[in-house]
């Protein structure tokens, strides 16, 4: 398992590097602390108490990265050979990119695009456009309503998650959306005590440190102003009180908790070729969710590439290099 050190910057956000001179490419992954999850949806802000509509977490996850002061920063990046996307979840809001060509100057441009907003009201209704695609195509993604009706059923907060059984919330919740509300949450959850920069790579530590204090030098510190009501995560629902939906198993994932004596949670997530592409992150899931949890946690991805997600799941205990992957993990 790859090795973290942990930099505090002078701004105060948590840098989680691992520098490997083995590294031929750089992973950066620029992770803000605010997800789709209903807790978000009810805060205070400079002693206003604010109510905001399913959705917004992606809603700026797409207007930050796409509509940034140097244009689509995915694009920007592509062009560079590199792979770059964001991702919202229920906790998290994640910008990252990998790379080997001019990473310096892309970690810059990413910090930028997501710590000095310029987006305005064209850019609103632009991205609302291409939201309404996405939702459209999340209707037919039953893992994710299956991630979030375990979620819904298993707390007894349920109401903080979504009925709508999505991150992104539904056309309605975006058309609802506007530039106001956008700019609160951006004021109220994107603070630099929220944030996490992890970076992979081969570099001069202290080069490197130096460069990322000089770009926020440059930048407005961002200080907390929110307060949020407390929610009880404790109790789990009632059997009778549990929502269940009919799931197709077109699109499969599963993830598999192991115990050994030891106190460290092992994650181990088997999927389709997009579990294949998150191996490269597993380090980064994992310190999020030590920071989370407090303990330690180990996760590893295996993606069958080749294979449809039916496929995968119909034949998942059969296959050899599945059996292998467990065994050679030490789980």
């Amino acid at each position: 398992m790859r090795e973290y050190k942990k930099i505090i910057l002078n701004n105060g956000i948590p840098l989680y590097l691992n520098n490997d001179p083995s590294c031929k490419q750089a992973v950066v992954n620029y992770v803000v602390r605010y997800g789709s999850n209903g807790d978000w949806y009810k805060f205070e802000l400079d002693g206003k108490k604010y109510s905001v509509n399913p959705g917004v977490a992606h809603f700026l996850e797409h207007l930050l990265g796409e509509k940034s002061k140097y244009g689509d920063i995915y694009s920007r990046f592509t062009n560079r050979n590199s792979m770059a996307n964001g991702l919202t979840d229920g906790a998290h809001t994640s910008y990252w990119f990998q790379g080997a060509k001019e990473v310096k100057e892309s970690i810059k441009e990413l910090i930028e695009s997501i710590d000095d907003p310029v987006f305005d009201e064209e850019d609103v209704r632009l991205t609302k456009r291409a939201i309404k695609r996405e939702v459209s195509s999340y209707t037919d993604d039953y893992r994710e309503q299956c991630d979030h009706l375990v979620l819904r059923n298993l707390y007894g907060d349920f109401e903080l998650f979504p009925k709508s059984l999505s991150s992104i919330g539904t056309i309605a919740d975006n058309n609802r959306i506007n530039i106001d509300e956008l700019r609160t949450c951006y004021d109220a959850f994107y603070s630099d005590d929220r944030k996490i920069l992890v970076i992979t790579g081969s570099f001069d530590e202290k080069e490197l440190v130096d460069y990322l204090n000089e770009i926020y030098s440059n930048l407005k510190p961002h200080k907390s102003r929110l307060i949020l009501p407390d929610y009880d995560y404790g109790l789990t629902r009632k059997e009778n009180d549990s929502i269940t939906r009919d799931i197709s198993y077109d699109l499969a994932g599963l993830g598999i908790k192991m115990k050994k004596p030891d106190d460290t949670l092992r994650i181990a997530y088997i999927g389709d070729s997009w579990a294949f592409m998150h191996k490269d992150h597993d380090c980064q899931m994992a310190h999020l969710l030590e920071d989370s949890l407090h303990q330690p946690v180990k996760v590893h991805s295996y993606g069958i590439c080749g294979l449809t997600s039916k496929e995968i799941y119909e034949n998942l205990f059969d296959n050899s290099d599945f059996k292998c992957f467990l065994q050679k993990r030490s789980y």
